[in-house]
């Protein structure tokens, strides 16, 4: 990360001998990771289909280049072939590029060509979701800048739409209507359960209250040291409508912080997926499914497999 800054600021500091003075930020939340969206970039394949392009030739690395074509009709390498020379790489999270304007293209495009640079950012947002983000930089103050401006600022638009359709196109683990979906029947109630632990007669316990418009807490209870049945930590759900997904917060009983967002990976399946967040910066991977049934909720995850019932169905032995 610290060779990739240097590069970039060496990189920076280079061009602004030209007197840059204005950039133009595009940015939109895709629906796909962050390490497929990178994948799509370093394939012909995957650039015709992120960019929207008829064509594409990839050697990504640097001093390599990206070439495209919007004519279907055309060749790669003939005059109207727009050439991308990669100036930077950090894989899978950051792409710096210079493009070299085709010769068909209006006088304030090959102008900023000429004078400015792009640089593309992967960030991971979860899963199933990437903010991608492209910062246009080197644009001067003229007439001549102000339309090249313009220009990208319309097609870089296009081409974000055009993105988030296409990649909006293939299922969606993390589609919140989904997730809400599975989620909903559990709300409101108190769901209690035996499970496959040494004791297989000890109950586990979990309450789901919506206690704001947008957001659930779940509540959870598990068998302790004698059999007593203790807090076991807590889950808060809530929307996330910048990331758009269903994000949640726990708490496990050691008091471990846990972050992440809600998936449908199946049909019938609901996927906590998330990871420890450690107080020296690490993290850690934490998964727990909730798969509805004809006889309540299957749990499973840390605190253990459960079949869960709601409670005025719970057999007396386990109440």
């Amino acid at each position: 990360m610290k060779a990739m800054l240097s590069i970039l600021l060496t990189l920076g500091a280079a061009l602004a001998q030209q007197a840059p003075t204005r950039s133009l930020v595009h940015q939109a939340v895709i629906k796909t990771s962050a390490a497929n969206l990178w994948a799509d970039f370093t394939t012909d394949a995957g650039v015709v289909k992120a960019w929207g392009v008829a064509k594409a030739k990839v050697d990504l690395r640097v001093g390599g280049t990206i070439r495209t074509h919007y004519d279907k009709n055309g060749t790669i390498g003939d005059p109207n072939t727009i050439t991308h020379h990669i100036l930077a790489v950090e894989p899978g999270r950051v792409l710096a590029m210079k493009a070299e304007a085709p010769a068909n293209a209006p006088a304030a495009v090959k102008l900023i060509c000429e004078h400015g640079w792009n640089v593309m950012r992967f960030e991971p947002l979860g899963p199933d979701r990437v903010r991608f983000v492209v910062t246009g930089c080197g644009y001067g103050d003229s007439k001549d800048f102000d339309a090249a401006m313009k220009f990208f600022d319309e097609g870089n638009r296009w081409t974000m739409q055009r993105m988030q359709q296409t990649y909006a196109k293939t299922a969606d683990p993390s589609d919140p209507s989904a997730v809400e979906r599975l989620l909903d029947p559990i709300v409101g109630g108190t769901w209690q359960a035996d499970g496959e632990r040494q004791d297989p007669a000890a109950a586990f316990r979990i309450e789901a209250e919506r206690w704001l418009p947008s957001a659930v807490e779940i509540r959870m209870w598990a068998p302790a040291a004698g059999r007593a049945v203790a807090p076991a930590g807590k889950i808060v759900v809530q929307r996330d409508a910048d990331a758009d997904v269903v994000a949640f917060t726990a708490w496990d009983a050691q008091g471990q912080l846990v972050r992440g967002h809600l998936r449908v990976p199946a049909a019938g399946v609901l996927e906590f997926a998330g990871a420890v967040v450690a107080a020296d910066g690490g993290s850690a991977p934490r998964l727990l499914t909730l798969r509805p049934n004809a006889d309540g909720v299957a749990w499973d995850g840390p605190e253990g497999r459960w079949q869960l019932t709601r409670a005025d169905k719970v057999p007396a032995k386990l109440r």
